[in-house]
């Protein structure tokens, strides 16, 4: 019935109202209002909602039927893109998105605790004593020992991918003659062995609850047939009667494949 065009700069078509609707759609059967448009990125959207209000909102959509066992909105992308993107007011990139496929991806990282007193020694010389959640390692003789602290890990936590952004290690010696020598992230890849994620060759002395972090360079982000962590430590002892314990491990893992 009405038909507006602009080939110019502008809109097309203007409402406004002091209280009420600048303006209003409605349909018996089709779309109340329907938006199209041939740009591209968020410049180029077929709608655009503003609202400058403090304290305003600035697209709502109501189902308003009681019995109304729909949606109350629905998205739908015939090509590969996401879904749904959400911006967060510090700029940069999304904050969360859902994928095409129904996954969802999130900014925040989750963290996973793997407690020392879960630790095991490998070989003899030495004894682990567990008390509480840590460990401690006293060895009968001088040189390297080795332990191993484990942790099964999601390929994908509550429909979110995986990715191992850092491992971190909390420890303690008694003397500083004594460290953590060696320190090794393996992960067990698709055909059953044992991979290097990241290595670690610096000596961590601290006599006071310390920790240090690892960041994967390969096997970062996790599939259906990766899962199985492992933490390798080798513990120099340069005297019999000192001790290094092992506090924990925490693994500090993403959902975003931009953060």
């Amino acid at each position: 019935i009405v038909y507006v065009h602009n080939t110019s700069a502008g809109p097309g078509l203007w409402g406004y109202s002091a209280s009420g609707y600048g303006l209003q759609g409605s349909s018996a059967s089709g779309h109340g209002v329907y938006a199209d448009s041939s740009g591209s990125g968020l410049a180029g959207s077929a709608l655009y909602a503003k609202n400058t209000s403090d304290s305003g909102v600035s697209l709502w959509a109501h189902n308003s039927s009681p019995s109304n066992t729909n949606a109350t909105l629905a998205l739908s992308n015939d090509g590969s893109g996401d879904l749904l993107k959400g911006f967060g007011g510090d700029g940069g990139e999304d904050e969360f998105r859902f994928k095409n496929d129904g996954t969802f991806q999130n900014k925040q990282p989750s963290y996973i605790f793997v407690p020392g007193s879960d630790a095991f020694l490998y070989g003899n010389g030495a004894a682990l004593i567990s008390y509480g959640n840590y460990s401690w390692v006293d060895p009968s003789t001088t040189g390297t020992k080795t332990v191993f602290v484990s942790a099964t890990l999601p390929s994908v936590l509550y429909g979110q991918g995986v990715e191992v952004e850092e491992v971190r290690i909390y420890y303690a010696t008694t003397d500083s003659a004594s460290y953590i020598d060696y320190t090794s992230v393996d992960v067990m890849n698709n055909l059953g062995i044992y991979a290097q994620m990241v290595g670690d060759s610096l000596n961590h002395d601290s006599t006071a609850v310390s920790s240090y972090g690892l960041i994967p360079t390969s096997y970062q982000f996790f599939s259906a047939d990766l899962g199985f962590l492992s933490v390798k430590l080798d513990l120099y002892f340069a005297n019999a009667s000192h001790i290094i314990q092992i506090i924990g491990v925490r693994i500090k893992l993403r959902h975003h494949p931009l953060y």
